[in-house]
């Protein structure tokens, strides 16, 4: 029975490692992928180019796992 749990544990532990790692992807093909399209607008400066840019910026940021990882991990004193 606690054997049992145990693989449950670490099975549970390798798929949120897996959602991260692909999540964190996401933020970052997001990130150079708008990095790319504003690289070609070259000096644009339209208002609506940089409420997109700021937009998915935002997604790519509600998309990285990164920060909460950190903060979980300052939390539990694992990081300073």
């Amino acid at each position: 029975e606690q054997e049992a749990r145990a693989k449950a544990e670490e099975a549970q532990r390798q798929n949120t490692l897996f959602k991260e790692a692909s999540h964190w992807q996401q933020a970052q093909q997001i990130r150079a992928y708008v990095a790319d399209v504003m690289r070609q607008a070259g000096m644009s400066q339209l208002p609506e180019l940089k409420a997109w840019e700021a937009w998915a910026l935002q997604v790519a940021a509600e998309k990285d796992p990164v920060p909460s990882r950190l903060a979980d991990l300052v939390e539990f004193g694992v990081f300073p």
